[in-house]
């Protein structure tokens, strides 16, 4: 059974490569947590275990500044 085509999948593979590109600069745990914190409203997800630690608000800012923009570029590009 085919789920999607050639074409579709370099398109999710674009995707995923620029999300990716958009968190390497930050450590991961911080930065989806960080994330999920902005999403939820919930500081719950603030919580690391030693040697982790948050990402401090500046640098949450910053990434979620960026994940704003793509966001926002990837809805102008579906409506095209």
């Amino acid at each position: 059974m085919i789920l999607g085509t050639t074409g579709e999948a370099a398109l999710l593979q674009e995707r995923i490569t620029s999300l990716r590109a958009i968190l390497q600069p930050y450590p991961l745990v911080a930065a989806l947590k960080a994330i999920m914190r902005r999403w939820t409203g919930d500081s719950c997800w603030d919580a690391l275990r030693p040697p982790l630690t948050p990402l401090p608000d500046d640098l949450g800012a910053a990434l979620a500044d960026r994940l704003d923009r793509r966001s926002g570029a990837q809805r102008q590009s579906s409506r095209a």
